[in-house]
């Protein structure tokens, strides 16, 4: 059995509606940094490795219990967040700006469509998480990845049998309304188990450390 537990970054900027940056140059805010020192506190699980997206706000997250277990942090690019929406084109917008982009992006649904250079599609998303299976065998017992909400959202939608790529705006809109539906707050902590042949066999949602 394979056990890998996966949390979602603490309060980052673009959270509570920070000015747009470049998506891996979020930062933590204040509070985000106090949520990642309790998971370094009240985490009981001790850990093989510790693995965060190229995205400064996992590996933020990570940094106290990195210190904690004296630990290094490895990137993985393939757990980076969706690059929804290119960040040249909406330069200076706050959050409450963005949303009428965000949710005229997702009512069209358009899988191959994409919004500026900066940007995937959502099919090039789709298949980037889909390539973390690849990378599954390579990750030890234990280890604990620190990661992204929509990331979280369409890899448990890909082990409930969805295939490697998105086809159909039906489809996508569909994946939405999961995602949704997912408790994904900040800090989230998720429990995956595949069986000896890699097979994905179980997952818990245990609890956030907010």
């Amino acid at each position: 059995m394979k056990n890998i537990y996966f949390i979602r970054h603490a309060q980052s900027e673009a959270n509570i509606g920070g000015i747009t940056k470049p998506n891996k140059e979020i930062n933590l805010t204040q509070t985000g940094i106090k949520q990642a020192e309790k998971i370094a506190k009240m985490l009981n699980v001790v850990p093989t490795k510790i693995f965060v997206s190229e995205y400064y706000r996992t590996q933020q997250t990570a940094e106290a219990l990195l210190q904690k277990h004296n630990l290094s942090a490895l990137v993985l690019p393939c757990l980076n967040e969706f690059n929804t929406l290119c960040h040249k084109v909406i330069d200076g917008l706050n959050g409450e700006e963005r949303i009428p982009i965000i949710l005229k992006y997702w009512e069209d649904s358009d899988p191959n469509w994409r919004h500026g250079e900066t940007a995937q599609t959502f099919n090039e998303f789709y298949q980037q998480v889909f390539s973390f299976n690849q990378e599954l065998e390579h990750i030890p017992n234990n280890s604990i990845i620190f990661g992204h909400g929509m990331w979280l959202a369409l890899y448990i939608w890909q082990q409930l049998g969805f295939k490697d790529k998105c086809d159909r705006t039906i489809e996508m809109q569909l994946f939405r309304k999961f995602q949704l539906g997912l408790p994904i707050p900040n800090t989230a902590l998720y429990h995956f188990i595949w069986n000896d042949d890699l097979q994905f066999c179980k997952l818990e949602y245990i609890n956030n450390f907010m």
